[in-house]
């Protein structure tokens, strides 16, 4: 008896799996879904160092809040990646993903609420490493190449 795994995508005349390819009800935000989830803390964690010292306190707690959203979105939907041969998504690196992802949202609370009491002189930077931080352990639990890891 040959058991059939369903899987999202669309398949080839060949009988293969196209990477990237989803169905139509799905849409284009489940296709980049993966690439997103690193990009989203990379991009304000790179724009955090050039902010004014207290404006990225908001943006830590946003971060990992749309990161933890995102992240449960993988865990319900398994996407392909656009560049699949670098990044899978397993069942390892989701449980990774979902704690790393809601750790990262408590300690940011407790950051804005620590910077709040605390004097820092160079508070843009350490927000902007944090969210560098993020973006780096989510590659590490999504890549699927060592030259990523």
């Amino acid at each position: 008896m040959i058991h059939r795994r369903r899987v999202r995508g669309r398949i080839s005349p060949s009988g293969t799996l196209v990477p990237g390819a989803v169905s139509e009800k799905s849409g284009i935000v489940v296709v980049v879904m993966v690439e997103l989830i690193i990009l989203i803390p990379f991009l304000p964690g790179a724009v955090a160092f050039f902010l004014p010292r207290t404006s990225a306190r908001p943006v830590l707690v946003l971060v990992g809040a749309v990161h933890l959203v995102l992240s449960a979105l993988l865990w319900a939907r398994r996407p392909t990646s656009l560049l699949p041969e670098y990044f899978v998504i397993t069942s390892e690196g989701l449980l990774s993903l979902i704690v790393i992802s809601l750790l990262f949202l408590l300690i940011a609370i407790y950051t804005t609420a620590y910077l709040d009491v605390t004097e820092v002189k160079s508070e843009h930077i350490f927000s902007g490493a944090l969210l560098i931080f993020l973006s780096t352990m989510t590659l590490v639990t999504l890549s699927d190449h060592l030259m990523v890891m």
